[in-house]
């Protein structure tokens, strides 16, 4: 199974989950979307301790997946995997590149990103106003499963 956790606290490091879902669903007969506001923690630490993958924006899935080494794979674009993911050993991390902005990375936590998709409540980069980004994802994604031979 693989697991998507593709909101973030923060509109700036949140993602538009139908694309990251169907990336998965290419790969694994079973997807779940997380949603930690609407499940326990003991819940939410089952899912990500039992998902064969987690596919993550930056979240506390990321990490806890490090923690317990077991495999995942981040998306950054608010923030860069060298400040975040960096030292990690279990999981991969990409930068979304956007060349619709000018501040990138820019590191914003509370304000909102100057790319704010209304529609899918995310950060520009990381959306599909980004006409890249699926193809970034799937590409880097891709790659981390071969490493893994999978």
């Amino acid at each position: 199974t693989c697991l998507i956790v593709g909101k973030s606290t923060s509109v700036n490091r949140s993602t538009d989950i139908s694309i990251l879902y169907s990336i998965a669903m290419a790969h694994y007969n079973s997807v779940t979307i997380a949603d930690p506001s609407k499940t326990t923690l003991p819940q939410f630490l089952m899912q990500l301790e039992q998902s064969e993958m987690v596919i993550s924006v930056d979240t506390s899935a990321i990490h806890i997946r490090e923690g317990l080494g077991l495999p995942a794979f981040g998306i950054y674009g608010a923030f860069t995997t060298d400040s975040r993911t960096k030292y990690y050993r279990y999981t991969k991390s990409i930068d979304i590149k956007f060349s619709s902005c000018i501040i990138m990375p820019c590191f914003l936590h509370k304000e909102k990103c100057i790319h704010f998709d209304v529609e899918t409540e995310s950060a520009g980069c990381i959306s599909s106003m980004n006409n890249t980004f699926r193809e970034q994802v799937e590409k880097g994604f891709n790659e981390y499963l071969k490493e893994l031979g999978k």
